[in-house]
């Protein structure tokens, strides 16, 4: 649960219409209700990693909490596994909450990721 994900909205007409010039002019950029980022914190897991055990007892907190660390420090390629795994959940479960809210969705790919950031 370390929420490597952030969601970002964009509504400023303008910059959409900028996203979508480096997004192979795909017209969804624009022309969606609703235009959401999803981006990646690869760091995430250093920021208070001792919240994800908060309630925990203290032999429990004082195993784990050290832990998390060392199983990223060093390791870009799991940080980086770690954080498309929590965004894909993420995603999934905002698609579905539009759906059954009445809305449809589409994850989109097929953008300058550079560009976009």
């Amino acid at each position: 649960n370390i929420q490597n994900w952030r969601f970002v909205v964009v509504e400023d007409k303008e910059l959409r219409e900028e996203i979508r010039k480096v997004s192979w002019n795909q017209a969804q950029v624009t022309e969606a209700s609703l235009l959401i980022i999803l981006c990646a914190d690869l760091q995430s897991w250093k920021q208070d990693p001792s919240r994800y055990w908060k309630n925990a007892p203290e032999a429990v907190q004082n195993m784990l909490v050290p832990a998390i660390g060392n199983y990223y420090e060093g390791r870009p390629q799991v940080q980086q596994d770690e954080a498309m795994r929590s965004c894909g959940m993420a995603a999934q479960t905002l698609m579905l909450a539009a759906k059954a809210m009445g809305y449809e969705s589409c994850p989109m790919d097929g953008f300058d990721f550079d560009a976009v950031a």
